[in-house]
């Protein structure tokens, strides 16, 4: 999909993306997500994707912050994002900090040995970043499919089909119609990433 016209302003090219489009990961640009989320992916040799983070408003990502190439960008909502100029931050050491932070949570999440605690440690991390505190536990406002959970974690799309049925039985989350998600305060999670 392609991206509409830039939108010129003082601090770079403003573009606008629909869901489900990829980001140009030009050499030596960044962009700063006003609206929206993306994932940043790579492929294994073998062909495996391999989620390296989820990004969103107010956050940085481009090719240049990744050591494996090529890196994707690929939008889950639309996105509002304005192409920067790598030379223009002068604190790079924070976005690679920020970056490695997130492909840190992820491994240790992947890294659970049952899919039940690697789907709960996801949905906390995500609730902790892009959700919202309500009475009833923490909104996920996030709408990610099945497929991206799966995509995420590295099992099944019927595994995470499964797992969601099983989570909302034992009481940790509850499926709103309007495809949020509502993360229940639980015993299993017991420490934070």
């Amino acid at each position: 999909m392609v991206a509409s016209l830039p939108h010129f302003g003082a601090g770079g090219n403003f573009w606008e993306y629909p869901s489900r489009s990829f980001l140009p990961t030009v050499p030596n640009r960044l962009w700063l997500i006003e609206s929206g989320y993306v994932r940043s992916y790579i492929y294994t040799e073998e062909g495996s994707l391999i989620v390296m983070g989820i990004w969103g408003p107010g956050e940085v990502v481009g090719a240049a912050l990744a050591s494996i190439h090529p890196v994707y960008l690929e939008t889950i909502t639309p996105v509002q994002a304005r192409s920067t100029a790598w030379v223009t931050y002068t604190n790079k050491q924070h976005l690679y900090a920020a970056y490695l932070k997130q492909a840190e949570a992820l491994l240790v999440i992947r890294s659970q040995k049952r899919v039940e605690l690697m789907v709960t440690k996801l949905l906390q991390w995500l609730g902790q970043r892009f959700g919202q505190s309500l009475e009833q536990g923490q909104v996920l406002e996030l709408r990610l499919t099945h497929q991206d959970i799966a995509e995420i974690l590295g099992v099944t799309r019927v595994t995470i089909t499964r797992t969601f049925g099983l989570l909302e039985q034992q009481g940790f989350m509850q499926r709103l119609s309007t495809q949020r998600i509502i993360l229940r305060e639980s015993d299993v999670w017991h420490y934070q990433i």
